[in-house]
This record gives structure tokens, C-alpha cells and sequence, in this order.
């Protein structure tokens, strides 16, 4: 099925998250707008190596199959992100990004064991707890689900039709995704969608394993199944992230994050 181009266009400025338009050869300004993280206020609270939880008291449900040692360094970032004081006021751009990252890297990773790349409902519930649990206890914001409109619901499947990491690996164009989006360059990505264009075809792709119709007919089907698609694109971002270190996987998603916040700000 022949897709309209996405992204087609080239430009020469991109707009950096404070506003200001940097010309292309300023591609390690805008890299390190997208990735900036607040200094690491937990400094003091750090001995041996190993970060000292600031309210020494947090109870985990011990019911989320998540592991969450697979991306402790990514837990620690998000913490700082998300530190208390400033989350509700840099919510969008720096603290909820970094939150929803973290979440997909921890389901992606956990995934290489136990195949499905989502979670049930009641699963969902104990593990968007146990995060919000253990970041707390790091210094991040009280309720952060509510800052950043983060539910149980959003750790599942929704309505796309594929999970499971060899079902993935078998539809999806495994080579093109990870050449596209293992190595991001932020300038490019924002101009171009280099990896989102892979993105949206394997999530089109997957999207429409529901349906046994002719391909002409898979635009009307697209069009009439925007939600599924976009239900999809989750499955695809942690099928990604299994498939990198948590850091590199990390910087992927946050600059895929910061490419959507320089769209709503021009």
C-alpha cells in the first residue's frame, strides 16, 4: 500500500524548546535543549555509589513483573527531572517526557523475558504505583501520573492487535527501525521524521494485521482507525526500546518527545 510521504519537508531551522530558532549547524544546542535535566540535587544523599532514598520509607506492592534494576540509571534521571519543587511548572517539557520514557524502557526491557510489550490492567496498576513509588522516594513529585495524565490504561495494549515481542519481530521492518532511530539526530529527526516515518509504517502495518482486505482499501481503514494506530506506535516505541540500552533507548524517546514539543510551540 503506497503511504503519503510524511515529513517531506526540509527546513534549515528548528526550534529549540526555550523558543529561539537555532540555524542547522547549531545541532548540539538544540541536542542538549532536548536532553537538559535539572543538576542532580540528590549529590549530598549519595555514598558508596548508591543513592540513599531521601524519605527512607516507601512500600512497593511487590505484584509489578517489571524489573526495574534493567533501568535503574534511567529511574535516577527521571527523579531529577521530576524533582518536586519544579515538576508541576515543567511538566511538559522536561519532567512528563522523561517519565513516560522511563515507563516504556521498563516495559520494553522487561519484555525481552516475558515477550508481551504491554501489560494487563491490573499488572498496569501495581506498576505505575511502584514507579511513582520509587521515584517519590528519590525526590520526585507526589502523583505524577496526575501531573503528566499517566494511567494504568496507557501501560496496556488499548486496541492494538499485536504484543508479543516474535509476533513483532516477524511483521515489522526490524532493520529500517533500528538503522532510523538507534542513533537519532535530533536536528534531522525534527526536520525530516527519520525515525518517526518508520515509526508510523510499522505501527500502520501492525495495525492492520486485524483486517483481510485488499490493500486499496487500506487507506479508508487507516483513516477510520487513527486510535488503533496510534495505540500501535506505543507497542512500536517499546519494541525499540528493548532492543537498545537503556541510555541510548532513553535518548531516542526523549528526542522524539522534544521534536512534538517544538511542533506545539511554533
Amino acid at each position: 500500500m503506497a503511504n503519503p510521504k510524511r515529513g517531506a519537508n526540509s527546513c534549515s531551522n528548528i526550534m529549540s524548546m526555550n523558543g529561539n530558532y537555532f540555524p542547522r549547524k547549531g545541532k548540539i544546542d538544540v541536542e542538549q535543549s532536548c536532553l537538559s535535566k535539572f543538576p542532580d540535587f540528590r549529590e549530598s544523599t549519595k555514598s558508596d555509589g548508591n543513592l540513599t532514598l531521601l524519605d527512607g520509607t516507601f512500600a512497593l506492592s511487590g505484584l509489578c513483573p517489571l524489573n526495574f534494576s534493567a533501568a535503574e540509571s534511567i529511574l535516577s534521571i527521571t527523579a531529577t527531572d521530576c524533582w518536586a519543587l519544579l515538576a508541576p511548572y515543567m511538566a511538559n517539557v522536561v519532567c512528563c517526557p522523561q517519565f513516560d520514557a522511563t515507563l516504556v524502557i521498563l516495559i520494553g526491557h522487561s519484555s525481552i523475558y516475558s515477550q508481551p510489550l504491554a501489560l494487563n490492567l491490573t499488572d498496569a496498576k501495581h506498576c505505575l504505583s511502584d514507579v511513582e513509588q520509587v521515584l517519590e522516594g528519590q525526590g520526585a513529585s507526589e502523583n505524577l501520573h496526575e501531573i503528566c495524565s499517566m494511567y494504568p490504561s496507557n501501560l496496556t495494549e488499548a486496541s492494538c492487535p499485536i504484543v508479543d515481542v516474535k509476533e513483532m519481530d516477524s511483521t515489522v521492518d526490524s532493520s529500517r527501525l533500528l538503522a532510523a532511530c538507534e542513533k537519532i539526530d535530533f536536528v534531522d529527526e525534527c526536520c525530516n521524521q527519520v525515525c518517526q516515518n518508520p515509526i508510523s509504517d510499522a505501527a500502520e502495518k501492525i495495525a492492520l494485521k486485524n483486517y483481510s482486505m485488499a490493500s486499496s482499501n487500506g487507506d479508508r481503514v487507516l483513516a477510520e482507525n487513527s486510535i488503533m494506530i496510534n495505540d500501535c506506535k506505543s507497542i512500536v516505541l517499546r519494541w525499540l526500546a528493548s532492543k537498545l540500552d537503556p541510555s541510548s533507548a532513553n535518548r531516542f524517546l526523549r528526542g522524539l518527545s522534544c521534536c512534538n514539543i517544538n511542533k506545539v510551540s511554533e
